[in-house]
This record gives structure tokens, sequence and C-alpha cells, in this order.
């Protein structure tokens, strides 16, 4: 078995693993959070961005069928590529949002995402693709959408560097139920 995919294999296991068996999480056990109607985001950096962090967060408590408001933050390694370069590094972002009906818990590569997207496009959306995040350190973002009726969600984040995967992160979240007009 090559290095990478024994590494990708690990991270996918780390990713579905128990929900108190945390990658990294932000924040509150997933229990004390799903009593709240939402979950903490957990994320996992591939080997080569170990210094790398994603977070997702709802701002506020949207309903089915309303807007919702994502709070996406973290951190990414800056500076030249390799000591003496004069080529930074450059982040790109994608969001997902996918019925966790269909999708329990984000793949750790975006490829594979992707795939589940193309072939569950009713059930999951691609909110934002290539979303540029700078040359590294800190960042945050607001990302609004409309959402659908689905009430039982997950976000899959991803952050990339030309087309290595450098961070996902998954949130769980139940949107309030939508009101009646009229």
């Amino acid at each position: 078995m090559s290095n990478r995919l024994g590494v990708l294999l690990l991270l996918i296991a780390l990713l579905v693993s128990a929900p108190g068996a945390s990658v990294h999480a932000a924040g509150q056990r997933p229990a004390e959070a799903a009593a709240q109607g939402g979950w903490k985001s957990e994320y996992a950096a591939a080997p080569n961005f170990p210094e790398s962090e994603l977070y997702l967060d709802v701002k506020g408590r949207p309903q089915a069928s309303g807007r919702v408001r994502l709070k996406v933050w973290g951190t990414n390694r800056s500076g030249p590529i390799s000591p003496g370069s004069s080529i930074t590094y450059t982040y790109d972002l994608d969001l997902f949002v996918a019925a966790r009906s269909v999708v329990k818990a984000c793949p750790v590569a975006f490829d594979e995402m992707r795939s589940i997207f193309i072939a569950n496009g009713d059930k999951t959306a691609h909110l934002y693709s290539g979303l540029h995040l700078g040359e590294g350190g800190a960042f945050k973002k607001v990302l609004p959408y409309k959402s659908g009726t689905t009430r039982k969600v997950l976000y899959c984040a991803y952050v990339r560097w030309i087309i290595d995967d450098v961070v996902v992160s998954g949130l769980k979240h139940n949107l309030r139920k939508a009101k009646r007009r009229g």
C-alpha cells in the first residue's frame, strides 16, 4: 500500500469515528451542541499542512427554505513554498451542503465529495467553488446562501492549494422548521 493511500485511509477513519472521538473539534461536545440544534465543526489537516485549521459555524438560528449564513474561519501556512522561492502559497475554499441522509460524514478527499455531489445533485449543493482565501495566515468569511427544504444537513468545506487538499471540515446542523405562510 502506498504511503499516500495509507494516510488517506487513516484520515477517513478519523473523520468517521465515533462522535465523541473528535479529530479536532471547536467548542462543545457533539451531544451538548446537538441539544441546542447544531454541532461544532471538526477538521482534519493533510499531513503536508499540519498547521492548517478550518472551522465552520452557522450564524443565528436559520430555518429550512430560508437564508443561512455560515461563518468559515481558520489559518493556513504562509510564505514561500520553499526557502528562497518567490512563489507563495495561495488557498481556495470549496463549500458543500448535503442532506445527512445522503452523506453521513465529509469525505477527506475533495474529489470524493465532488463525485457525491454529481451523483446526488438533488440532495447536495456546491455552495462555493474556488473562493480565494489569500496567501496564507488567518482568514474569516461569512458566506450566505438560500437553503432548501431539508432540515438535517451536513456542511463540508475544503481548503485547497492548487490541486492538493489542505484541510477538510465538517459541520452537522439542524435547520429550524420552515414557518407556514398564510
